[in-house]
């Protein structure tokens, strides 16, 4: 704008972008999702092998946003969800930390880089579950 003032149409398309994360979230969690591809119905998920341990701490920590019909990405932290998220994260390091190098890697390990993750045509997003946002 001429006054320097933000531009009214990037207000839009960044409130748009946000509204879209967010409906992105609310489904991800509604559906229960570990991974998935954007298609233009929306979000298709996939399942992965994944290690039991880490498995279970990402379904708890799932389970607490579904049950309270919580976003995270606007949730407060509280203990239990500081417990539930510290549980799954340090399953995570711990699986990450006992990968072999020169070795390659079992299926279970290679889900570990998917696990909270959608796949968009040219890039790949983390959403706040991947562990990384956790």
């Amino acid at each position: 704008t001429l006054n320097g003032g933000p531009n009214p149409r990037t207000l839009i398309t960044a409130r748009e972008e946000i509204k879209v994360y967010l409906l992105d979230e609310k489904e991800w969690v509604g559906k229960r999702l570990f991974h998935a591809k954007r298609e233009v119905t929306g979000l298709e998920g996939f399942s992965l092998d994944l290690n039991v341990e880490i498995e279970r701490a990402y379904n708890d920590l799932l389970g607490y946003y579904k049950s309270r019909n919580l976003l995270p990405s606007l949730s407060y932290m509280n203990e239990e969800l500081f417990d539930l998220s510290l549980k799954y994260v340090n399953s995570f390091i711990k699986l990450i930390s006992g990968i072999q190098e020169n070795l390659i890697l079992a299926e279970q390990s290679k889900n570990l880089f998917k696990l909270g993750t959608i796949i968009e045509e040219d890039k790949i997003s983390f959403t706040p579950l991947h562990p990384l946002n956790v």
